[in-house]
């Protein structure tokens, strides 16, 4: 597989992970690979993503309160990343 055939997918769940990630987005954009990135809904993930210029698609829903919540949003979160991942075309 060409590396024009291939892509990296790389999800922020929280804020830091923005920061953390851009750097090592960067150089793989620059390396020529297609860059997909979501992110989780909460806190200022996705404003700090746009405010860093990366396109983040959001994916499941934000913050849960209790265990029975945090459980059933976190199976609901993965179930939308893998559905998000068959519509890109497959596994990255």
């Amino acid at each position: 597989m060409s590396v024009a055939h291939r892509w990296v997918w790389a999800d922020l769940e929280n804020t830091p992970h923005v920061l953390f990630l851009e750097p090592i987005l960067r150089r793989l954009q620059a390396g020529g690979l297609d860059v997909r990135v979501t992110a989780k809904p909460q806190a200022q993930t996705l404003a700090l993503a746009r405010l860093r210029g990366i396109e983040a698609t959001p994916v499941g829903g934000g913050d849960f309160r209790g265990l029975a919540q945090k459980l059933a949003g976190g199976v609901g979160r993965a179930l939308h990343l893998a559905r998000w991942v068959r519509a890109g075309g497959g596994r990255p």
